[in-house]
């Protein structure tokens, strides 16, 4: 199985008909670049609370069905971070929290299923062969 994420889309609807579409899975690069994104600006060592979702819905993010006051979509494809950003941050607040929560929980899920998956790839505990059994060091019983 490959270690490398394939590039892949989902859908995710929003209320009133609408949908985002965004990345099924971040690589290594983009979980990077999403955390880069939410430090504090005078002090990068610190995450700024205000950027966390923002971070994680512009690396997630790859388009929407979102419209204007005319009815055309507002493609958000293939357009730098910070064009997102200001695409999002001219919504209404409502439909901002809307997205951001909904890309939020696709990220929530995700995680859940990688630790789901790194626990079953675990398995038991291998005991150390070359321990004593307290069996042998006890005389045979421990009780």
């Amino acid at each position: 199985m490959s270690r490398f994420v394939t590039p892949a889309e989902v859908h995710i609807p929003l209320s009133g008909g609408d949908y985002l579409i965004v990345k099924a899975q971040l690589n290594a690069g983009e979980t990077l670049e999403v955390f880069a994104r939410m430090r504090l600006a005078d002090d990068p060592d610190h995450v700024d609370p205000l950027q966390v979702g923002p971070a994680i819905a512009i690396g997630y993010l790859l388009d929407w069905s979102l419209t204007d006051d005319t009815g055309r979509i507002v493609s958000i494809r293939n357009q730098p971070a910070d064009v997102v950003l200001g695409a999002l941050r001219a919504l209404e607040y409502d439909d901002y929290t809307e997205i951001l929560e909904a890309v939020q929980a696709h990220d929530t899920a995700l995680q859940a299923a990688r630790a789901e998956k790194k626990t079953r790839r675990a398995g038991p505990t291998p005991s150390d062969r070359s321990s004593r059994s307290l069996a042998v060091v006890g005389g045979g019983t421990s009780g």
